[in-house]
């Protein structure tokens, strides 16, 4: 029975020492026979029984003998990954958004040539100088959008083609498996353009993270040679994100509803996947407040530290932890991001990164909140919200304006807000354009109002749907009329 214990005892360590190894080694899985033999026991010294003072002997040697090798196994090449189209409307338009997950699925990185990487607009006898990166919808991670010359784009593919041509072959098939080829890829480019320093702060900045690459970013010598040096010890930790949306938490965040809380039928995150969120702004409200939450894939029982940096645009009031839990802070992972939109750029993008200890930074996770260009905000000077127009710019000879157009559908009329004391939203007033007086009136919550108190507070609404007409947003009534008591606050239900 003792010995069985112990036995028992032993086999018990083996098994703890084991899993230590499995959960301390990054890449387990492909990387589990390697260890194993590091840690395979030596054959034990045999005891000399008739003189225990003398020292232990070797076991005895055998002879040595002729053993032919066995044929090294044939791995069959890993198939390409299938072609997935991918294209803007993927990025802007939530039916397509499903082409977005597929591209990150399949390890599609796209490179998509978008333009010249400015160029001049005029309005009112004046010419503007346009970024193109401000009208690119979102930053994506395994996507590759190309400002310059056109023919930039094949020179560019043929580099992204060399580097998984020389890459190792376990390390092309884990990232492959894992769907982190891309983001992997990009990282190596940042890092080549940030000198291969990853560890530094000019890491951080915009220009190694912009919304559209140049031809300069692809150095094919250094990209090549960096990625055959790839192995899997050397990828860092990978952030991926997530919105976090939660009614009971003590400081809820509740998502914002189309036809409810903004007139659209939309919704404002437009895709989310692992390694890129993108947020398009429809309510009403100046300040939004996203939460979001962030972890780091192959770094499982290890303490990984996180930093939320913006690397494009302009318009971010705070980013802090989550309310009540100070413990839920930026650096382990979790972020409450408040947006101002007075001052906000047509987009503004955070990149969230990962590591472990003083190892390099790993590639971002990119959350993008943009405004449409075809909503035009009025403010007061308390920096509330007055007014919001819409007007549709599809123009044939504008291909930005007319690939963002999906991003709000047109509609003839205007919005006006009359506000409490607290600067919330009392009563929304509608008027068609060309129109100087307001024939529709609306609740906060969406209903249009048609009778009211004599303070204005709401009698009787009704609610609305919204549909697509002739291109053009258009609403009409939906439900019984709902009869509302007197009241001093235009919240009461």
């Amino acid at each position: 029975m003792k010995t069985f214990a112990t036995a028992l005892c032993v086999i018990c360590m083996l098994s703890s020492v084991r899993a230590a190894f499995a959960a301390a080694t990054d890449f387990n899985a492909v990387n589990r026979d390697h260890v194993a033999e590091r840690i395979a026991p030596k054959a034990p010294a045999v005891e000399n029984v008739q003189n225990p003072q003398a020292p232990a002997e070797k076991a005895p040697a055998k002879p040595p003998q002729k053993v032919t090798p066995p044929a090294p196994p044939v791995t069959p090449p890993a198939p390409p990954p299938e072609p997935v189209e991918f294209n803007f409307a993927a990025m802007i338009d939530a039916a397509e958004a499903q082409k977005l997950s597929d591209a990150y699925l399949h390890n599609t990185l796209a490179v998509t040539y978008v333009g010249p990487a400015a160029w001049s607009e005029r309005s009112g006898g004046r010419y503007t100088r346009r970024v193109t990166a401000d009208f690119i919808p979102a930053n994506v991670p395994f996507h590759i959008p190309l400002v310059g010359a056109r023919e930039d784009v094949d020179s560019v593919r043929s580099t992204l083609d060399a580097m998984t041509n020389v890459m190792q072959p376990d390390v092309l098939r884990v990232l492959r498996e894992k769907s982190a080829l891309g983001p992997v890829m990009q990282w190596l480019v940042r890092r080549t353009f940030a000198n291969g320093q990853p560890r530094g702060a000019n890491y951080f900045t915009p220009s190694v993270h912009p919304a559209a690459f140049t031809k300069s970013y692809f150095n094919a010598t250094a990209l090549t040679n960096a990625a055959a040096r790839l192995s899997l010890y050397d990828v860092p930790p990978i952030a991926y994100i997530m919105s976090v949306y939660d009614e009971y938490e003590r400081f809820p965040l509740l998502r914002k509803i189309p036809g409810r809380d903004y007139a659209d039928l939309q919704q404002e995150e437009t895709f989310s996947t692992p390694f890129a969120i993108a947020v398009v702004l429809r309510a009403p409200e100046p300040l939004r407040t996203f939460r979001f939450c962030a972890r780091a894939w192959a770094a499982s029982n290890v303490q990984v530290e996180y930093v939320w940096k913006v690397v494009h645009g302009r318009g971010l009031q705070k980013l802090q932890a989550y309310r009540g839990d100070p413990s839920r802070s930026p650096k382990a992972g979790f972020a409450e991001i408040v947006v101002n939109r007075r001052y906000m750029s047509a987009r503004l993008d955070i990149a969230v990164f990962s590591r472990v200890g003083a190892g390099p930074w790993g590639p971002p996770a990119i959350i993008s909140i943009f405004q449409s260009p075809d909503v035009v905000s009025d403010f007061f000077s308390t920096g509330q919200i007055r007014e919001i127009s819409y007007q549709s710019r599809v123009d044939p000879g504008d291909p930005f304006r007319t690939a963002l157009a999906p991003l709000c559908t047109p509609r003839d009329w205007i919005d006006s807000f009359d506000l409490d004391e607290k600067g919330r939203i009392v009563t929304i007033q509608r008027r068609r354009k060309g129109s100087v007086f307001a024939d529709r009136f609306f609740r906060p919550s969406g209903e249009r109002v048609i009778d009211a108190w004599a303070n204005g507070t709401p009698k009787e609404a009704v609610k609305v749907e919204y549909f697509i007409k002739d291109g053009m947003l258009d609403y009409r009534d939906s439900g019984d009329v709902v009869k509302y008591p007197y009241s001093s606050s235009p919240y009461s239900k």
